[in-house]
């Protein structure tokens, strides 16, 4: 007889022994481990584990990793931020913590400043049609990779005594090329984990965009950097950043996203984001698009790394975040 979950009572005694065996040999355990059986037990019913495996989960790896963001989101100074974020990376590698699933991420977000948005809200709808229609040519095991995330960001912020920054909805490509503007990509920095984390695609959008706030910041008489804390010009900037990732974020986009918290406290960042195990979509290649991709997963290589909305219109700027000055 199934269950609520849909499994029956056998299977469910099969998962708990699962479970059980794993506590019991769980010391010295990757971080992806317990990030995926905690998965498994979330889809599956609470029933499924032991309670020892929550208690666990969160006590050793969940509440620490969110405390950590936290720390690294609430720190008071440049010096401070440095430190939260070297713990951070430290945490990361002894845990081999790649991600949180798409169980956690959630919690994650919410401890590093984000405000979490519902699937259902008209903006992310949007955002998901217009990240399905630009990446035709990805597949269901290109879509959960590094390069093959895509992300979509707008922008409407206003920076007291300067040009207000509009971006009405960007897409962006993971970009591994050299670094665009050193000054702002230090500002957000990425967690190393096997492999260079710097050019995803979540983190390329935040790079942007704060560098056109940086830059109207310049044009308001503030300053960056100086080893302070945030305050200035920084304080003065409000209003209202989306960002949508077609899979949950790693690891690394989640510190970025707590280091973009911290650098504008009065912005409201706004975070959705698709499974892509469970929420990709194949599309049709549109008419004269390029016949395919030279290596897997990847776009084809005359896409630009970063491409204005539909609603842009053609001719519009390469640059992702427009500054736009006040009329009168």
């Amino acid at each position: 007889r199934r269950n609520h979950s849909g499994w029956d009572g056998s299977s469910a005694a099969s998962l708990r022994q699962v479970f059980e065996n794993f506590l019991a040999a769980s010391e010295g355990s990757l971080g992806v481990e317990w990030v995926t059986l905690a998965a498994i037990a979330a889809k599956h019913g609470a029933q499924a584990p032991p309670p020892a495996f929550w208690d666990s989960f969160r006590g050793r790896l969940l509440g620490p990793t969110m405390s950590r963001l936290g720390g690294l989101r609430a720190a008071s100074d440049d010096a401070s931020a440095a430190a939260a974020l070297q713990e951070l990376q430290d945490w990361v590698v002894r845990w081999q913590l790649p991600h949180l699933g798409a169980g956690h991420t959630d919690d994650a977000l919410r401890a590093a400043g984000a405000i979490l948005v519902t699937r259902e809200e008209a903006w992310v709808a949007a955002a998901r049609e217009e990240v399905l229609r630009v990446s035709w040519w990805s597949c269901p095991h290109a879509a959960v990779s590094s390069q093959g995330v895509v992300a979509w960001l707008s922008a409407d912020v206003e920076v007291l005594g300067a040009p207000q920054v509009i971006e009405p909805g960007a897409i962006y490509f993971a970009d591994d090329s050299a670094e665009h503007a050193l000054l702002v990509e230090r500002m957000l920095q990425p967690i190393f984990l096997q492999v260079p984390r710097n050019g995803h695609a979540e983190r390329r959008a935040l790079v942007a965009v704060l560098r056109s706030v940086v830059r109207a910041g310049g044009q308001a008489g503030g300053g960056v950097g100086g080893g302070g804390g945030v305050g200035g010009w920084q304080n003065s900037v409000r209003g209202v950043i989306r960002l949508f990732a077609s899979h949950y974020l790693c690891i690394s986009c989640l510190v970025v996203v707590a280091q973009f918290c911290r650098l504008l406290p009065r912005v409201r960042t706004e975070v959705a984001y698709d499974n892509a195990w469970e929420d990709w979509q194949e599309r049709a290649a549109p008419p004269g698009a390029s016949a395919g991709s030279s290596s897997f997963g990847q776009p084809p290589a005359s896409r630009p790394t970063v491409l204005p909305s539909s609603a842009a219109g053609a001719g519009a700027p390469a640059e992702a975040v427009l500054i736009v000055g006040r009329a009168g």
